[in-house]
């Protein structure tokens, strides 16, 4: 759906909407006879005199119609008063505009409409009187001049109106939308008198409202000397203003004529350029800068500000729109684009005003060697105050690469034509297949696949529930979400292991995998293929062999405590002084012992995790406070290595976390970045707020990690290589339970890393919602 423009002239349209005194008042015979006369004259359901308000459409006449008024943004007359000749749509369903407005999905369900815009007294849009039928039609010459006969007779009745409505509640209605109004407005009587000022001029200027009704408008603009006011050109005058602490800058004011109860007066708006100008200069010091790195690129790049005209275009824009950057400078695009474009482009700015997120399009443009196809990266550009201020664009010629696409398309479909040899060659590995026709809701089992479980194969149905029935009811919740996820277009492929019950009522285990091989033109999965591998076997060795972890870590905990604890009295001379070579073989042995001891604890660590058997605290931290106990839990260790920790923020946050887990963790990345760093470096610890979460950064400032470890950095017993191994004493289990630990708390970890300058691992935990 196309949201309507506002026209260029939209506050003085506005306040000569205001000056009618007609918005909310009671329904009126002579707007009746005009509505039930086109209403017989054209033979449609529904005919209706339009308002055009600042968020609204307002019906003054209606027939057919149930509401008095729907939103500007789903209205075809906020279209229609975008210019004075009818407004047409012959057939909504194929028009691209209104395709899918509510009001053509919905009551009142419009397939044709026929507005002409009805203007004030002064000559600004301010409605229309529009025709609606919910089935397609066609105007002739003649019914084109009668609707504009109807709308002229409407005009006049506007323009002559005596309304019910009181001057007190007009006056209210426009002191509110100047209220909306981001730049300065003045109404002021034809003597210069200001008469009222909305508050973008009290904050513009400094001054109380008090301090300047009834002055003359010289009070506030000195260069401004005109005794009797006249209207300004579209374009205004340059003036500069002082506030009321004495500070000037630059303006440009532009004045109007209106009439107020009956009444002349003027609307000075008053717009601030100073800003405009310092952003416009900044502007053009960075393009300066950029020119000749942005010309050398092979990618358009275009720079405009918040109202289209161009600040900025490289060589290659201006080799792709055949124009000169010395020509277009300063230039709406509308007056520089190829009529094709402009409605595209006019639509890309509209969404990046409103909704101020970058985004990415393609784009046809005709060139001498023909159609190419471009890539547009849309964002929006903020001043040091947050303030936007421009949009840029930039764009990639993917003509190659669509047509690589299109060539991949082919190739996928003339593998499809191989699929059967496919499913035949995995029936012969001994793994059950499953082909799954998705609209048709049935499955195909294979032969083994039924074999599997222990079933002959007619006693099995080709219904999806033979499949899902029999996931082990505690894993079913992760199958359904890999499959989910899959059939949605997230993932290539899915795998997973589960357990899958069998005829005689046990469970085995299966490596599932699967993936859709088939969708329609809008990406609706159709079929999805799979294969059942029975890891039985593979599961109950492994189970053996966590039990023997297990068993042994438990049986070695006791007797080592307590070598290490007589080694450490040896060493520390509870015996008495102790020869040399003795006491630095004594030393070996305690140094040995502590990380025998650290390695069986993170076994028995790492196996409470994989069995499920570690229960977690989860409670409201603040986080600081645990990032400042670690620090200094660990400042020690760091003191060993020549590095120090440093924080740098603080600001107040709270985790939900288990604290002795959390602890373990940072202690983890924490050592890991003392003995990785440089001597005399710090270590870096901040965070950062990412909607539910905190992300935590921990950098070291070493060598970074080898490419080749970076695959496997978080496996169990995982280290880089030999020697760094001896330089850098570890079990291989640390990142290991960290990000077990992580996970379990409902966070995430990663790294990123550059060779020769250190590496950052970085942390998420869920935030704690006060």
């Amino acid at each position: 759906m196309q949201t309507p423009a506002f026209p260029q002239d939209e506050l003085r349209r506005m306040i000569e909407l205001c000056s009618l005194h007609i918005l909310d008042t009671p329904a009126e015979e002579r707007f009746e006879r005009i509505t039930r006369s086109a209403k017989h004259m054209f033979d449609v359901p529904i005919v209706a005199i339009s308002l055009i308000d600042h968020d609204r459409q307002w019906f003054k006449s209606r027939h057919g119609l149930d509401v008095s008024e729907t939103g500007r943004d789903i209205s075809f007359c906020g279209h229609a008063i975008l210019g004075d000749e009818p407004f047409v749509i012959e057939d909504t369903l194929k028009d691209e505009r209104f395709f899918d407005n509510p009001l053509v999905l919905n009551a009142p369900f419009i397939r044709f409409y026929a507005g002409v815009p009805v203007h004030g007294q002064h000559g600004y849009r301010v409605g229309t009187l529009c025709l609606i039928d919910s089935v397609s039609r066609q105007l002739n010459d003649r019914d084109l001049a009668a609707l504009r006969d109807l709308a002229a007779m409407a005009e006049a009745e506007l323009q002559a109106s005596t309304f019910l409505q009181t001057s007190i509640n007009t006056k209210s209605q426009l002191n509110s939308i100047l209220g909306q109004i981001t730049d300065g407005v003045v109404v002021i009587a034809p003597d210069g008198i200001m008469k009222t000022v909305n508050d973008a001029v009290l904050h513009l200027f400094g001054y109380p409202k008090d301090a300047l009704i009834d002055q003359h408008l010289s009070f506030l603009i000195p260069e401004f000397q005109h005794k009797q006011i006249q209207k300004t050109t579209n374009q205004g005058i340059e003036l500069t203003a002082h506030r009321a602490d004495g500070s000037s800058f630059q303006l440009t004011l532009t004045i109007d004529e209106v009439t107020i109860d009956r009444q002349r007066y003027f609307t000075a708006v008053i717009h601030e350029t100073s800003q405009q100008r310092n952003v416009e200069k900044k502007l053009k010091e960075v393009s300066s800068l950029l020119q000749t790195v942005l010309d050398g690129t092979g990618s358009y790049v275009h720079v405009r500000d918040v109202d289209g005209h161009y600040l900025y275009v490289n060589k290659e824009y201006e080799k792709v729109f055949q124009c000169s950057a010395d020509d277009i400078l300063g230039k709406h695009f509308k007056e520089v684009l190829p009529p094709g474009l402009i409605q595209h482009v006019q639509d890309y700015e509209y969404r990046l005003s409103k909704h101020k997120k970058e985004f990415q399009t393609e784009l046809v443009v005709q060139r001498p060697d023909g159609e190419h196809i471009y890539l547009v990266s849309h964002s929006v550009i903020y001043d040091e105050n947050g303030i936007l201020t421009g949009t840029s664009g930039v764009g990639i010629d993917i003509t190659k690469l669509k047509t690589l696409e299109l060539e991949r398309e082919q190739t996928l479909a003339d593998l499809r034509t191989s699929e059967e040899r496919w499913l035949f060659a995995l029936e012969g590995s001994g793994e059950g297949v499953w082909d799954w026709d998705i609209v048709e809701n049935k499955v195909q089992y294979s032969k083994r696949w039924k074999e599997m479980l222990g079933y002959q194969v007619d006693e099995i149905s080709d219904a999806v529930e033979e499949w899902s029935s029999r996931v082990h009811p505690d894993d079913r919740e992760m199958v359904m979400a890999a499959v989910t996820e899959n059939m949605a277009g997230h993932t290539k492929s899915f795998m997973n292991e589960h357990r899958f019950l069998c005829k005689n009522g046990s469970y085995m285990w299966l490596l599932d995998r699967g993936m859709v091989v088939k969708r329609d033109a809008h990406g609706n999965p159709l079929r999805m293929v799979g294969t059942h591998s029975d890891i039985s076997q593979r599961k109950k060795l492994e189970h053996i062999k966590n039990e023997f972890i297990s068993t042994v870590s438990h049986e070695l905990r006791t007797p080592l405590t307590s070598i290490k604890g007589s080694l450490g009295l040896l060493e520390a001379g509870i015996l008495g002084e102790l020869p040399s070579k003795a006491l630095g073989m004594i030393k070996v042995a305690y140094k040995n012992s502590i990380r025998l001891s650290k390695l069986v604890n993170d076994i028995l660590d790492m196996e409470k995790l994989m069995s499920g058997k570690l229960t977690l605290d989860l409670v409201p931290l603040d986080f600081v406070s645990q990032i400042k106990e670690s620090i200094e839990t660990n400042a020690s260790y760091a003191s060993i290595h020549h590095v120090r920790f440093r924080l740098l923020n603080e600001d107040p946050v709270f985790v939900i976390a288990d604290e002795n887990r959390l602890q373990q963790i940072f202690s983890n990345l924490l050592s890991n970045a003392a003995k990785f760093s440089r001597p005399n470096e710090f270590v870096n610890i901040r965070f950062s707020l990412e909607e539910q979460y905190v992300r935590v950064f921990i950098e070291d400032h070493g060598d970074g990690i080898p490419e080749e470890f970076t695959s496997r950095i978080f496996d169990a017993f995982s280290q880089a290589n030999g020697a760094d191994t001896r330089r850098h004493e570890g079990t291989g289990l640390g990142l290991n339970i960290t990000k077990r630990l992580i996970n379990q708390m409902g966070g995430d970890i990663g790294y990123f890393s550059e060779q020769g300058a250190g590496a950052t691992f970085w942390f998420t935990l869920p935030l704690h919602q006060a």
